[in-house]
């Protein structure tokens, strides 16, 4: 059984099989189960726009949380946000951050998981400067609890 559940990109899709976990296919069947200690293969849901995806995984979610183990929508966000701040690769880590700004102030920012990232992340010297910038100002503000 494959049942595909969001669109993570052109042909592939997130879903759930006859196995646990949450996996990655196209629409004739699972190819891959997903390592949610490092969730690479959710990545390109930061592609499309944060709203269009939580609501996605807001119908989806009775499917995603009983196969893979999770317990909250917000919980997989932050594993895909904290995956891809930590990631060390640009592109990814700037998507995540548009994320947690489409999220607004306080969402994803009381998560420990993601606040951690951004901390992590914000004193990585092999960055660009402008990413480098972003990602002092958001520490910045969790260190003042903005």
């Amino acid at each position: 059984m494959w049942k595909p559940l969001i669109q993570r990109c052109d042909d592939d899709w997130i879903g759930v099989a006859d196995r646990p976990g949450i996996w990655v296919g196209g629409v004739d069947g699972p190819r891959s189960v997903v390592n949610m200690a490092n969730p690479v293969w959710l990545w390109p849901l930061l592609e499309r726009s944060f709203q269009s995806v939580h609501e996605e995984l807001e119908e989806a979610w009775s499917d995603i949380s009983e196969s893979a183990g999770l317990g909250e929508v917000d919980e997989f966000i932050c594993l895909v946000v904290a995956s891809a701040l930590s990631s060390g690769r640009e592109y990814w880590m700037s998507l995540a951050l548009d994320w947690v700004d489409q999220i607004g102030e306080g969402e994803l920012h009381v998560k420990e998981s993601v606040r951690s990232a951004i901390m992590r992340a914000s004193q990585d010297r092999g960055i660009s400067q402008s990413l480098s910038h972003r990602l002092r100002r958001m520490a910045k503000d969790i260190r003042r609890g903005d």
